[in-house]
């Protein structure tokens, strides 16, 4: 859910910079984020931090079943 919501905020922000510096809008402004580095590094940010806590929480759960 987290990257999904980063993605929508994302593509309103890669919209907001074509209408702001090329003067493009409209609904067939569709910004590719495969192709944004800014995205990627937002979603590797958001996937390493989800394996953090993810293993975060396996070592709890080892510690309490053990």
């Amino acid at each position: 859910r987290a990257i999904e919501a980063a993605a929508v905020r994302r593509i309103e922000e890669a919209k907001e910079e074509f209408q702001h510096a090329r003067r493009i809008s409209g609904s067939a402004v569709v910004p590719n984020l495969d192709a944004d580095r800014t995205w990627i590094a937002q979603r590797q940010s958001i996937a390493a931090d989800f394996h953090l806590r993810l293993a975060a929480e396996l070592d709890t759960i080892k510690k309490t079943s053990a």
